[in-house]
Protein backbone atom coordinates (compact mmCIF):
# COMPACT_ATOMS: atom_id res chain seq x y z
CA UNK A 1 0.00 0.00 0.00
CA UNK A 2 1.33 3.41 -1.00
CA UNK A 3 1.11 6.17 1.59
CA UNK A 4 0.72 9.67 0.19
CA UNK A 5 3.27 12.09 1.66
CA UNK A 6 2.29 15.15 3.66
CA UNK A 7 -0.42 17.26 2.09
CA UNK A 8 0.20 19.99 -0.41
CA UNK A 9 -2.05 22.65 -1.88
CA UNK A 10 -2.90 20.53 -4.94
CA UNK A 11 -4.62 17.82 -2.89
CA UNK A 12 -8.34 18.46 -2.42
CA UNK A 13 -9.85 18.20 1.03
CA UNK A 14 -12.09 15.18 1.60
CA UNK A 15 -14.78 15.21 4.27
CA UNK A 16 -15.81 11.92 5.83
CA UNK A 17 -19.22 12.48 7.38
CA UNK A 18 -20.47 10.15 10.09
CA UNK A 19 -24.06 10.57 11.25
CA UNK A 20 -24.69 8.74 14.48
CA UNK A 21 -27.35 8.03 17.06
CA UNK A 22 -26.83 5.95 20.24
CA UNK A 23 -24.07 3.72 18.88
CA UNK A 24 -21.28 4.60 21.31
CA UNK A 25 -21.22 1.01 22.59
CA UNK A 26 -21.74 -0.47 19.14
CA UNK A 27 -19.90 -0.10 15.85
CA UNK A 28 -19.47 3.71 15.92
CA UNK A 29 -15.98 3.73 17.52
CA UNK A 30 -14.70 1.28 14.87
CA UNK A 31 -16.29 3.34 12.08
CA UNK A 32 -14.61 6.49 13.39
CA UNK A 33 -11.28 4.66 13.73
CA UNK A 34 -11.51 3.46 10.10
CA UNK A 35 -12.01 7.07 8.98
CA UNK A 36 -9.03 8.26 11.01
CA UNK A 37 -6.81 5.46 9.66
CA UNK A 38 -7.00 6.73 6.06
CA UNK A 39 -3.70 7.06 4.19
CA UNK A 40 -4.95 10.16 2.37
CA UNK A 41 -3.73 13.18 4.37
CA UNK A 42 -6.14 15.97 3.37
CA UNK A 43 -9.01 14.69 5.45
CA UNK A 44 -11.54 15.98 7.93
CA UNK A 45 -14.11 13.89 9.78
CA UNK A 46 -17.45 15.47 10.67
CA UNK A 47 -19.46 13.60 13.29
CA UNK A 48 -23.09 14.66 13.50
CA UNK A 49 -24.67 13.29 16.66
CA UNK A 50 -28.46 13.13 16.33
CA UNK A 51 -29.03 13.93 20.02
CA UNK A 52 -27.80 10.57 21.35
CA UNK A 53 -28.56 9.77 24.98
CA UNK A 54 -25.47 7.58 25.38
CA UNK A 55 -21.80 8.63 25.72
CA UNK A 56 -21.13 9.32 22.03
CA UNK A 57 -19.53 12.68 22.80
CA UNK A 58 -17.02 11.08 25.18
CA UNK A 59 -16.12 8.46 22.57
CA UNK A 60 -15.34 11.22 20.07
CA UNK A 61 -13.32 13.21 22.64
CA UNK A 62 -11.30 10.11 23.53
CA UNK A 63 -9.94 9.98 19.98
CA UNK A 64 -8.41 13.44 20.55
CA UNK A 65 -7.71 14.06 16.87
CA UNK A 66 -7.73 17.57 15.34
CA UNK A 67 -9.21 16.22 12.09
CA UNK A 68 -12.50 15.49 13.88
CA UNK A 69 -15.22 18.12 14.03
CA UNK A 70 -18.15 17.23 16.26
CA UNK A 71 -21.70 18.57 16.36
CA UNK A 72 -24.56 17.40 18.55
CA UNK A 73 -28.10 18.22 17.48
CA UNK A 74 -30.22 20.02 20.12
CA UNK A 75 -32.99 17.48 19.52
CA UNK A 76 -33.42 14.35 17.42
CA UNK A 77 -34.03 15.70 13.91
CA UNK A 78 -34.36 12.34 12.17
CA UNK A 79 -31.78 10.57 10.02
CA UNK A 80 -32.35 12.56 6.81
CA UNK A 81 -32.02 15.93 8.50
CA UNK A 82 -29.01 14.71 10.47
CA UNK A 83 -27.36 13.76 7.17
CA UNK A 84 -28.15 17.23 5.79
CA UNK A 85 -26.67 18.83 8.93
CA UNK A 86 -23.53 16.72 8.51
CA UNK A 87 -23.24 17.67 4.85
CA UNK A 88 -23.73 21.37 5.70
CA UNK A 89 -20.72 21.17 8.09
CA UNK A 90 -18.46 19.64 5.42
CA UNK A 91 -15.63 21.81 4.11
CA UNK A 92 -14.23 19.26 1.69
CA UNK A 93 -14.41 19.33 -2.08
CA UNK A 94 -15.42 15.66 -1.84
CA UNK A 95 -17.79 14.08 0.67
CA UNK A 96 -17.94 10.48 1.85
CA UNK A 97 -20.89 9.39 3.98
CA UNK A 98 -19.67 6.70 6.35
CA UNK A 99 -22.52 5.09 8.24
CA UNK A 100 -21.85 4.65 11.94
CA UNK A 101 -21.92 0.86 11.61
CA UNK A 102 -19.64 0.61 8.55
CA UNK A 103 -15.89 0.38 8.04
CA UNK A 104 -13.65 1.53 5.21
CA UNK A 105 -10.25 0.17 4.21
CA UNK A 106 -7.32 2.43 5.12
CA UNK A 107 -6.58 3.30 1.48
CA UNK A 108 -10.18 3.81 0.35
CA UNK A 109 -10.07 7.62 0.14
CA UNK A 110 -6.61 7.57 -1.44
CA UNK A 111 -7.70 5.12 -4.15
CA UNK A 112 -10.86 7.15 -4.85
CA UNK A 113 -8.85 10.37 -5.11
CA UNK A 114 -6.45 8.73 -7.55
CA UNK A 115 -9.43 7.55 -9.62
CA UNK A 116 -10.99 11.03 -9.63
CA UNK A 117 -7.70 12.59 -10.66
CA UNK A 118 -8.59 15.83 -8.89
CA UNK A 119 -11.71 16.32 -11.01
CA UNK A 120 -14.23 17.89 -8.63
CA UNK A 121 -17.00 17.63 -11.23
CA UNK A 122 -17.19 13.87 -10.59
CA UNK A 123 -20.63 13.22 -9.12
CA UNK A 124 -20.22 9.77 -7.58
CA UNK A 125 -17.38 7.35 -6.98
CA UNK A 126 -18.65 3.81 -6.33
CA UNK A 127 -16.55 1.13 -4.67
CA UNK A 128 -16.98 -2.53 -3.84
CA UNK A 129 -18.47 -3.66 -0.56
CA UNK A 130 -18.17 -6.55 1.84
CA UNK A 131 -20.88 -7.63 4.27
CA UNK A 132 -19.35 -8.38 7.67
CA UNK A 133 -21.37 -9.71 10.59
CA UNK A 134 -21.12 -8.61 14.23
CA UNK A 135 -18.34 -11.09 14.96
CA UNK A 136 -16.17 -9.83 12.08
CA UNK A 137 -16.90 -12.69 9.67
CA UNK A 138 -17.14 -11.72 6.00
CA UNK A 139 -20.53 -12.96 4.79
CA UNK A 140 -20.49 -11.76 1.17
CA UNK A 141 -18.36 -9.81 -1.25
Amino acid sequence: MKVIPMADESMPLVTVGICTYNRADGFFPAALRSALDQTYPELEIVVSNNHSTDHTEEVVKDFDDPRIRYAKQKENIGPGNNFNACLAEARGEYFLLLHDDDLIDPDMVEVCMEAAGGDTSVGVIRTGTRVIDGSGEIRSI
